[in-house]
């Protein structure tokens, strides 16, 4: 999805033309989904994803780009749980102009709002409150929108907000005053709005979710009401409650990351005032839930998780965005035990064993490590070990910091802890551990013995007392041949020459021998190979085209540079039916009718590109979709005989054409390998009547097991893949982005805000840039660019965008000069300028840094 922003990039993106921003963004997505009520989904239930072409990238004319191509990347975000909010408007200053209170209180705010003594909207008695006296003024007009910014994206919380209003007498030629408070996603998509305006003695009002049908609200009239707005989290039913009554029920599939509150009044339109009334916001506050352990914004397609060591988890997602359940990952390395997991590390003479506090808890009993621990296996002592998912070669440190917890006075207390570094076969072969102990009726705890060593050497160490210690913040390192132990607690800083073996894991060691105290492991940090994860995927490529169509239509399958599919309809009077084309083997086709069911489906069959409609009626109105599924199509494939030994390697020539290249080398091997893959890419062995995958690890190589000598082989590579460890039991969020290979500039940027029935997608294109630099237009250049608006992929009509230059969007004249083609004079400089281009329909803003050539 979309990157999060700050309230000033909220402000910047949207602009503050027009009827405002709180405004602007209702009525936008009022057109948006009011135009796909009409639309049924393209496939079967409901999502809800946003999609864009980047940051500040870097935009050229196709020909001034250092390269060609370009194509979809993912990027995923860690949801950590939000902190609360509540805002009862009683920090000071009180009695002063909304905008006053809102810069001394750390709120965005923008627009005019009234500060005079006959009509003001002031920070007053712990309210945010508008106040009409109904007395005679120069009439004006106010738009005015306070801003929160919520710290993260939110699909589970409790929102609430407190709204009065009093009004004794009406004019009916007086202006009515419109009060609209919306929840918006992070793309500045309203997820709830409420509306409320004064007319009569009272304060209607209505609400809806996604610009949905609005249901009325109770009126507000010399009374406060509270509504509440719950979300479940993504997927889940969520409710709009005023007071006790439900208003509203819909299924959440966006987060919330903003609240807006607008005040908006034209009194030059009216002929009179109205009469004194008072509207207050007197409270708002959030509450987040529990973050749920979830990959949300994830499209319909195939998608795996892939560990260093191979192990992978699978997802099959239906249907436009979805979620894939994060609760049973392979396990993986964390050292700094943010996330809620113990990750890889291996619990072994452990009665506690848990994370929590950002601290790995531990309690463990048996035999300690002392002098006798260089060349012991690590799996004799108690502790929590992490094998490496690849053997640590070379240099390489270790630092971590341990502190012991929970003793009494009533009792006497001993605990060993420490840490041990093994070799490939789990033998200890470096270690430093400090025994501490708490004499019985005495609260402190103190540091008694010291050992440590390096194979091949002998041990070092012994009887140490400091008094007042109960923690290490020690590091083990290794440089050629040279050890390195050094230990602040225990005064140790040991050189040595010692072994370069490969190193095989890491032992958190400890032993309680005399009752029991607690260690809380603060952070094992090292340079050593930890997991890295890979996030792979086949998405689904879905095009789809609205219309009538003709018995002499083909529709071809076109992916477009700038990560978009399209349907491009041709007319061929030789034809005799309508025909799908530019498809592989595995895509699909369907047909809607006008009531949004299928009335023709069919799949690309082997050695075609293509499909002719058959048994339906035409010429057909109705909506054709096509979906490509690159999932069905391997990269490379050897069939035929292998022995235990063999490998297949995987090769890739100049023009990017993979095969399987067989050598039967007599390997001492069981079985056969797949070698030259790449985390991640995925292998389908077919011997005998069994078919298996198996996915590539960061060795880059599977073991194949021959039940039969004859054997199929099939590699497929992602098409989507994300560099990610995914820990268990956290919260993420995919994004998706334009990827610019190699070079940092594009000649196309859009945004897209997509659901399974309705996709809205604005587009810019620059053609050309031509510098005038001292000439008859002075230090400008004329930019000419294309500006295109798409709705559920068909193009849209004309609209000439708002083109802003600068942090501060500073507007400037446009022409049109063909279809879809306009102009801009852009001031030269020295530095790539920034411009801006934004939707009048939408309100959505593109943005990127005009590349000029020097």
């Amino acid at each position: 999805m979309s990157r999060s922003m700050d309230r000033g990039d909220l402000i910047r993106r949207n602009g503050s033309e027009g009827f405002g921003l709180a405004a602007l963004g209702f009525f936008a997505i009022i057109m948006m989904f009011a135009a796909s009520m009409s639309v049924q989904p393209l496939s079967g239930g409901q999502s809800y994803v946003s999609f864009y072409s980047g940051g500040e990238v870097l935009l050229a004319p196709e020909e001034g780009a250092k390269e060609e191509g370009t194509g979809m990347v993912y990027a995923i975000s860690e949801m950590t749980r939000s902190q609360a909010w509540s805002e009862p408007f009683t920090s000071p200053p009180q009695g002063v102009p909304v905008a006053q209170w809102a810069a001394a209180n750390g709120y965005a705010c923008e627009g005019t709002a009234p500060a005079s003594d006959a009509l003001s909207l002031n920070v007053t008695d712990g309210a945010l409150t508008w106040t009409n006296k109904g007395i005679d003024r120069a009439k004006g007009v106010y738009n005015f929108t306070l801003w929160k910014a919520f710290d993260q994206p939110l699909y589970s919380y409790n929102l609430s907000i407190s709204i009065y209003a009093s009004k004794g007498a009406w004019d009916i030629y007086s202006p009515p005053l419109y009060l609209t408070i919306t929840a918006h996603d992070q793309n500045m998509a309203p997820i709830v709005t409420l509306r409320f305006n004064t007319s009569g003695t009272s304060f209607y009002g209505n609400a809806s979710a996604y610009g949905g049908t609005p249901v009325a609200l109770l009126d507000i009239y010399k009374t406060a009401y509270t509504f509440t707005l719950f979300s479940g989290g993504y997927g889940a039913q969520s409710t709009l409650k005023q007071g006790p009554s439900q208003k509203l029920s819909f299924t959440c599939y966006t987060p919330l990351k903003y609240l807006s509150i607008n005040y908006f009044i034209n009194e030059t339109a009216y002929r009179d005032y109205d009469a004194a009334y008072t509207v207050k916001v007197e409270d708002a506050s959030m509450t987040p839930g529990a973050p749920t352990a979830a990959l949300f914004g994830v499209p319909s397609g195939e998608w795996w998780y892939t560990a260093s060591n191979g192990e992978t988890v699978a997802w099959q997602v239906a249907g436009g965005a979805g979620v894939l359940n994060l609760t049973n990952l392979p396990t993986t390395f964390n050292g700094e035990f943010s996330s809620a997991t113990t990750g890889a590390w291996v619990p072994q003479g452990l009665s506690i064993f848990s994370v929590s506090g950002g601290n790995l808890n531990t309690k463990g009993s048996g035999g300690e490590i002392l002098n006798n621990g260089l060349g012991q296996p690590a799996a004799s002592f108690p502790g929590a070990y992490y094998a490496l998912p690849v053997h640590g070669e070379g240099d390489f440190y270790v630092a971590v910091r341990v502190a012991l917890s929970g003793w009494a006075t009533t009792l006497q207390y001993t605990s060993n802890i420490g840490v041990a570094i093994t070799d490939t076969y789990g033998n200890i072969i470096a270690y430093l551990t400090a025994k501490f102990n708490s004499p019985r009726m005495s609260s402190a705890i103190n540091l008694e013995s010291c050992y440590y060593g390096v194979h091949p050497n002998n041990a070092n160490g012994g009887p140490l007392l400091r008094y007042g210690r109960s923690s290490l913040t020690l590091n083990i390192s290794r440089v050629g041949s040279t050890w390195n132990i050094y230990c602040i607690e225990t005064e140790t800083n040991l050189t040595a020459t010692g072994t370069n073996a490969p190193i095989g894991g890491i032992l958190l060691h400890h032993a309680n021998t005399i009752n029991g105290m607690n260690a809380g492991w603060d952070y094992v940090r090292t340079s050593l190979p930890a997991e890295i994860g890979v996030l792979c995927g086949n998405p689904d490529q879905k095009a789809a085209t609205r219309g009538t169509f003709y018995a002499n239509t083909t529709l071809t399958y076109t992916a477009t540079n700038s990560g978009m599919q399209l349907l491009v309809s041709s007319a061929r009077q030789d034809l005799d039916g309508l025909k799908f084309d530019g498809m592989s083997e595995g895509d699909t086709v369907t047909l809607y009718g006008s009531d949004g069911s299928a009335v023709f489906t069919a799949t690309v069959t082997e050695g075609t590109t293509g499909i002719t409609v058959t048994g339906v009626q035409l010429p057909f109105t109705g909506t054709a979709s096509a979906t490509s599924r690159p999932n069905s199509i391997p990269i490379a494939q050897y069939s035929g005989p292998l022995s235990s030994g063999d490998s297949l390697t995987l090769t890739c020539d100049d023009q990017g054409t993979y095969s399987l290249l067989k050598v039967s080398s007599g390997g001492n091997w069981s079985g056969a390998l797949v070698t030259g893959l790449n985390q991640g890419w995925k292998v389908v062995v077919t011997s005998g009547n069994s078919t298996t995958a198996l996915y590539g690890g960061s060795s880059g190589q599977v073991r194949i097991s021959l039940p039969t000598e004859m054997v199929a082989v099939a590699v497929f590579k992602p098409t989507a893949a994300v560099n990610y460890t995914l820990q268990q039991g956290s919260t993420y969020i995919l994004e998706r982005m334009l990827s610019l290979p190699d070079v940092t500039t594009t000649d196309t940027i859009f945004y897209e805000v997509s659901t399974t029935g309705y996709e809205y997608r604005v587009e810019v294109r620059l053609l050309s840039v031509e510098q005038d630099v001292g000439g008859t237009l002075g230090d400008l250049s004329k930019m000419t660019f294309m500006f295109r608006i798409y709705e559920d992929k068909a193009l849209m009509y004309e609209a000439s965008p708002v083109v802003m230059i600068g942090e501060a969007g500073t507007a400037i004249p446009v022409s049109k000069t063909g279809a879809y083609t306009f102009t801009a004079l852009i001031p030269t400089g020295s530095q790539s300028p920034l411009v801006k281009f934004r939707d009048p329909s939408s309100g959505i803003v593109l943005e990127g840094r005009l590349a000029f050539e020097r």
